[in-house]
């Protein structure tokens, strides 16, 4: 029996929980998905290989640098990766851009989200850095209120990631609208739409069992958006990366350089320094 711990809430809760089903239980059914509550990498660390076999965590909450001993054992397909806007679409603003007024009020998780957004709208308000869970409970507690003004407060729409969306069914009701951003948009946090499992390096067992389960083109991606993060020490910046057709590699960046949102695109045949080259440029 291979045992997966997790500690995620909310939709990133029902985000692993999906992958496990649709990546791993549906093939393996001698897999159990155990949920705790103790701080994901302090947990693990100390854990892994004792009660369970690995540990599920959304990707764009590794770090680059794992504690000692750790390994990822494998990646999920990516799904869901891209940057959405949900809001609540007020008669007096149709005819705006996204339904919002001139000077909207917009909450997320994430400065560097929120940047490339204004660069949309230059007049959007950051409301406050909050959670995920907690912008996508707003918008959600809209649905079947009678009074929304009292609901919404001054919050005009949320920016979340995609895999919101996916996840609960009533995102679809009439009354909250989602515009989903391409890449060169607004970019989202590297690793976004990915489940990682995390093992203890000596456990040969389950890291053969993950192989078969590792998607090797995700991990091909990823790899070099996580490279990324860690050329800026670690800190937030958005990177996505993606392979088309041909075989060439995309990689769309963001970060705050000097006070100032910086942006780029690297598109090459191979991802030979395709990290070191996005970093050169956001730092010229």
């Amino acid at each position: 029996m291979i045992k997966i711990g997790f500690s995620a809430n909310g939709i990133e809760e029902k985000f692993i929980r999906s992958t496990f089903k649709r990546y791993i239980h549906r093939y393996h059914k001698d897999t159990e998905l155990l949920s705790y509550s103790k701080e994901i990498f302090c947990y693990a660390e100390l854990e892994i290989g004792k009660e369970i076999n690995t540990f599920a965590v959304c990707a764009e909450n590794v770090p680059t640098t794992l504690p000692e001993g750790l390994v990822i054992a494998a990646l999920s397909k990516r799904s869901a990766c891209h940057i959405s806007l949900l809001t609540f679409p007020a008669t007096s603003f149709n005819d705006a851009l996204f339904n919002l007024p001139k000077n909207p009020v917009i909450a997320g998780s994430a400065d560097i989200i929120f940047e490339q957004f204004k660069e949309i709208i230059p007049t959007a308000r950051f409301e406050k850095k909050i959670d995920n869970e907690e912008v996508y409970a707003h918008l959600d507690n809209l649905i079947g209120a009678e009074n929304k003004t009292s609901v919404f407060g001054n919050l005009n729409g949320g920016l979340i990631p995609q895999m919101y969306l996916s996840a609960n069914v009533r995102i679809d009701n009439e009354e909250l609208e989602a515009v989903t951003f391409d890449p060169s948009e607004i970019t989202a946090l590297p690793g976004s739409g990915v489940v990682t499992f995390l093992c203890k390096a000596d456990d040969l067992e389950t890291r053969r069992f993950f192989k078969d389960i590792h998607n090797a083109e995700t991990g091909e991606v990823i790899n070099i958006e996580r490279k990324l993060k860690k050329l800026f020490d670690d800190k937030d910046i958005a990177a996505f990366c993606e392979k088309d057709a041909n075989e060439n590699y995309h990689l769309y960046a963001a970060a705050i350089v000097n006070g100032k949102l910086k942006r780029c695109r690297v598109s090459q045949s191979t991802f030979f320094e395709l990290a070191e080259t996005a970093f050169k440029k956001l730092n010229n």
